[in-house]
């Protein structure tokens, strides 16, 4: 083989070889979450309470680790300082706020992370809590749902609740978020184990469908504003 011929299949060989490892490199670098835990829990709180959890995110890849998007599976929860770029081995923590409002019991929820990590489409983080409250809506009810109301028109309901905590609560206020609903009760004390019993009236004014709250005020000094969800269509 003449000189010129080799020396030159030789550098052919070698551009190639240096091409290759480039693009090797280039495919390499990618950027990859990880999370400081795999499951959030809240732990105990009283239903109304609101607790704020910090969420550490790290970027174990090689590559520029971006946070698209964060979406929680429910309004009980909202994310503060949630997009930004991670560097390689930086990290950046992120504020979820859960708010117990409404719930009872073992309450199961999930929060979905959006990167631009290429073999990732999301990571779902769970969130669990146990929310306690003061009260039970009498009928195994979680809800109170005044069902389909004709404009103009009017309709009652007697709802009891359940003292279910150990202490003798002293009723002060039963009102709703709603200008619909009114409420007719007596202020009294309820000993544990005691029902207290009062009466909803909706007013069925404006056209459409809605999700309100009643709220039941006390004395208690770890839940004193207890909250029922109530649902009602105007027709």
């Amino acid at each position: 083989m003449k000189p010129k011929v080799a020396n030159w299949i030789s550098i052919t060989f070698l551009c190639g070889v240096l091409q290759l490892a480039l693009f090797s490199s280039i495919s390499l670098a990618q950027p990859q979450l990880q999370v400081d835990q795999s499951e959030i829990d809240v732990g105990e709180l009283y239903g109304g309470d609101v607790r704020e959890l910090s969420i550490q995110f790290m970027n174990t890849g090689n590559d520029t680790l971006v946070l698209e998007d964060i979406q929680p599976s429910c309004r009980c929860m909202s994310v503060t300082n949630p997009l930004c770029s991670i560097a390689p081995s930086d990290t950046h923590t992120v504020l979820i706020t859960f708010d117990s409002q409404g719930f009872r019991g073992e309450v199961q929820k999930y929060i979905d992370i959006f990167t631009n990590e290429p073999d990732l489409a999301f990571k779902r983080l769970w969130v669990k809590a146990k929310v306690l409250n003061n009260w039970l809506l009498d009928g195994a009810k979680k809800t109170i749902n005044f069902g389909s109301v004709e404009q103009g028109s009017k309709k009652k309901q007697l709802i009891s609740l359940i003292n279910t905590s150990t202490d003798t609560l002293l009723v002060l206020k039963v009102f709703s978020n709603s200008e619909n609903i009114s409420a007719q009760y007596v202020p009294k004390k309820v000993l544990p184990d005691e029902k207290f019993t009062f009466l909803l009236e909706l007013e069925a004014r404006s056209l459409g469908f809605f999700k309100k709250n009643i709220y039941v005020k006390t004395n208690s000094l770890r839940q004193p504003l207890f909250s029922i969800k109530t649902f009602f269509r105007v027709n």
